[in-house]
């Protein structure tokens, strides 16, 4: 801090990665070509990932979809439930409000959600359809 700009962006770094949707119950996705785009920022321990995922689910999964492959661990301290902003979406069988979700402490994924006006609840990996996609983005603390 202060004038000691020299030291100000030592932790600075800049990437891509590649996002991934999985079944919690080890579900098999198939990808579009280029459906696994990803880039992140890391200042610190604070990272901010960008990506787009397009995925097709193979019919046979249960469970819930998660968006895996973060580039970065979360933190496993406190309340860092960073939220992923989900900005545009597309090819749902099925889904009843707004779609979003939040990392997992201590992991390198997310968990995706949609939310009514009562509450939230995990999507069902049943909603995931074909060539079903995402853009998002994630700000959140690393371990």
């Amino acid at each position: 801090g202060g004038n000691n700009a020299a030291n100000e962006l030592d932790d600075y770094e800049e990437g891509t990665w590649t996002p991934t949707i999985y079944s919690t119950s080890q579900g098999n996705f198939s990808y579009a070509t280029n459906g696994q785009l990803g880039i992140y920022t890391k200042v610190g321990n604070i990272v901010h990932v960008s990506g787009f995922v397009q995925a097709t689910v193979g019919g046979t999964e249960t469970g819930h979809p998660r968006l895996g492959g973060l580039p970065f661990t979360v933190s496993n301290t406190g309340a860092n439930y960073g939220q992923i902003l989900i900005t545009d979406y597309g090819n749902f069988d099925s889904y009843d409000g707004h779609l979003g979700g939040y990392v997992y402490p201590g992991q390198t994924y997310g968990t995706l959600l949609v939310s009514r006006e009562a509450n939230s609840s995990l999507i069902s990996t049943s909603q995931w359809g074909t060539n079903t996609y995402i853009y998002f983005n994630i700000t959140y603390r690393v371990a």
